[in-house]
């Protein structure tokens, strides 16, 4: 109706709530990312993943295995295409 304005009392209250819903979103997204941030961290360590007793190239091979590893370098040509 004229001059009742119940059409911008409409907007402003849609306009005051997606204030208050877009604030409240903003704080909370916010505060999450704080969180993760705050989560993270940095240690200038390093791991070591190999344990010097598995690897048969280290030293304390058996005869046997040195034998075969003397094998397959006489013949690694075959291997290599």
């Amino acid at each position: 109706m004229r001059s009742y304005h119940d059409d911008l009392v409409m907007a402003l209250a849609i306009g005051c709530w997606v204030r208050d819903t877009a604030l409240t979103t903003n704080q909370r997204e916010l505060e999450y990312k704080k969180a993760m941030v705050g989560s993270m961290m940095v240690e200038n360590k390093t791991f070591k993943t190999r344990n010097p007793g598995s690897n048969p190239m280290h030293q304390g091979l058996t005869r046997e295995q040195r034998e075969t590893q003397q094998d397959y370098s006489d013949f690694v040509w075959l291997l290599k295409g």
